[in-house]
């Protein structure tokens, strides 16, 4: 079976059940995805391996850029290149 691919911030919780189990999951108060949602329209770099192994399990990939990696763009672009691999 092919995997999904997530290309926004609302598929990848839609994929994870919503904001509340996503907040569970990353062990984050709700209010927390909401403020990611409506600050930056992105997940914080930290999570990027902890979520992606969960999507993975699931069947799904989702988009680097959807990550916040501050700082260091050569990072978000080498995983774009891994994830395009």
């Amino acid at each position: 079976m092919a995997k999904r691919h997530l290309t926004t911030f609302d598929e990848v919780v839609a994929e994870f059940g919503g904001v509340p189990a996503l907040a569970r999951y990353v062990g984050r108060p709700t209010n927390a995805i909401y403020n990611w949602k409506r600050e930056r329209g992105k997940f914080p770099a930290v999570l990027y391996w902890k979520m992606n192994h969960a999507l993975a399990a699931r069947d799904a990939t989702a988009e680097p850029s959807l990550w916040q990696f501050e700082g260091a763009p050569e990072v978000g672009a080498k995983l774009l290149k891994i994830a395009a691999a």
